[in-house]
């Protein structure tokens, strides 16, 4: 089974499926084979070509680089949890969930909110 690319929705359905699931269009008459990339790269305007599962690996990998907690990796939904594992008193720590979104296959950005965390962590540790 391959994957493919509707040609009128630009949604990824499978080679062995009569019609897209978005929209009803036959498969075989509008689907253009994708290849799936097999390494991450990032491109100039921040969206990154890969599959979900690597970018999911890759955002893990950074998380566990600078030690912090990952408290959970969904390769299938392109999302991962974590936190600092640090509480003191009544402050639990920060913790937060990456989103990889899907722009048009095979690119994904992370979402804007999860941007704004990075920038003030990368803040906190210029202190």
């Amino acid at each position: 089974m391959a994957l493919v690319t509707c040609g009128k929705c630009g949604r990824e359905i499978s080679d062995r499926a009569p019609h897209c699931i978005g929209c009803g269009a036959p498969v075989a008459a509008t689907a253009n084979i994708t290849a799936l990339p097999t390494a991450v790269r990032l491109q100039p305007n921040s969206t990154f070509i890969g599959t979900k599962a690597l970018l999911v690996k890759l955002a893990a990998k950074a998380v566990l680089q600078i030690g912090w907690k990952l408290d959970s990796a969904d390769e299938q939904a392109g999302m991962i949890g974590f936190s600092n594992g640090i509480t003191w008193g009544s402050w639990s720590g920060i913790s937060g969930t990456i989103y990889m979104e899907d722009l048009r296959l095979p690119a994904h950005r992370v979402r804007q909110a999860e941007r704004a965390w990075w920038a003030a962590h990368r803040a906190q540790h210029r202190q």
